[in-house]
């Protein structure tokens, strides 16, 4: 079976119970472009204007760590008509394996622009099925397999979903996207599921990337703008403390943690019919459980060994979620 991991130098994992504190994993991973990223690819094609380079123009001059950065052309100003990309691409060859991050996986980045508001700019596609199609990130639709939580609307999550564009922020193809002219600018997203990746109604071994198209696009109006840079790509994850839940299903709770014996899972309505899966740190599954449907559910963990695991949650076949336990 293949997994998706991302690249960590280390992770230390700290569990809280469920609670609005969290805290940011250690051993995240920075990449300034100064050195060959393979995970950046550009098609080749005389009409893309993204380069990995160093900035030569008049307001795109320097990169965020000089010298090299993402740029829509290292010198000229964009032409009218033009759509380029390029992709990020997340796989299991993407790093060094053993390592993933349960949930709450982010992804950071720096960028500049200088291009005429709601007309010619930039916006980011998320793909989930190896570039068959792509989803503007803000259109991911909520309680899919996958779910892209920028921006969030519950008050917890705003100081980490920073810089990102609205649904009204619409370019001259009704695409909602960066536009206009600002300064180095943080951009965070991220997902409200693990990686490995813990798809609903497919099989993991169909899933085997993701992959983040950065478009630029202009109309037919020459106005001798820039462009767009990128630069600093940072992968890390949070911690939000205790169960991880979709909003399609919000309410649930899993304790206590840690837990030595069994697990209690609280429903606000029974469900329907209940499957539980129970990862490791490897995203091997280790446990299985399959219940009639209830609003309070009982799991016996007296059988695995000492450690931290996941809990994946279904219902009547739909993904509920997931929380993090301490078996002690």
């Amino acid at each position: 079976m293949r997994t998706l991991y991302l690249l960590v130098l280390s992770i230390l994992i700290s569990i809280h119970s469920i609670a609005q504190d969290w805290e940011e994993y250690p051993g995240d991973s920075l990449y300034n472009l100064e050195e060959p990223f393979d995970a950046i690819v550009i098609p080749d094609d005389s009409t893309n204007l993204w380069v990995l380079g160093t900035p030569g123009k008049n307001k795109l001059d320097t990169a965020f760590t000089p010298q090299l950065a993402m740029i829509t052309d290292s010198v000229l100003d964009y032409p009218i008509n033009n759509h380029s990309w390029f992709d990020l691409i997340i796989t299991d060859e993407f790093n060094t394996p053993g390592f993933f991050f349960p949930d709450h996986f982010f992804i950071e980045f720096q960028h500049k622009m200088y291009s005429d508001t709601l007309l010619d700019g930039g916006y980011i596609e998320l793909s989930f099925d190896g570039g068959q199609t792509f989803t503007n990130i803000i259109e991911q639709p909520a309680g899919d397999i996958y779910w892209a939580i920028s921006p969030w609307t519950g008050a917890d999550w705003m100081e980490t979903n920073l810089g990102l564009y609205t649904e009204t922020d619409t370019l001259h193809n009704g695409e909602p996207g960066f536009s206009g002219c600002y300064d180095w600018t943080q951009t965070n997203f991220g997902f409200s599921v693990g990686l490995p990746l813990f798809p609903s109604d497919i099989a993991v071994s169909q899933i085997d990337s993701l992959i983040l198209r950065f478009n630029f696009i202009s109309d037919s109006i020459d106005t001798q703008k820039e462009g767009w840079m990128i630069d600093n790509f940072r992968f890390y994850a949070i911690d939000f403390g205790g169960f991880v839940s979709f909003p399609t299903y919000p309410n649930i709770t899993v304790g206590p943690i840690p837990a030595q014996q069994q697990l209690t899972v609280n429903f606000p309505a029974p469900p329907g019919q209940l499957r539980y899966e129970v990862y490791d740190l490897q995203g091997k599954v280790v446990k299985k459980i399959n219940q009639s449907e209830t609003q309070t559910s009982v799991i016996a963990i007296d059988d695995l060994p000492n450690g931290l695991y996941i809990l994946g949650i279904w219902g009547d076949g739909i993904n509920l979620g997931s929380a993090r336990f301490i078996k002690d």
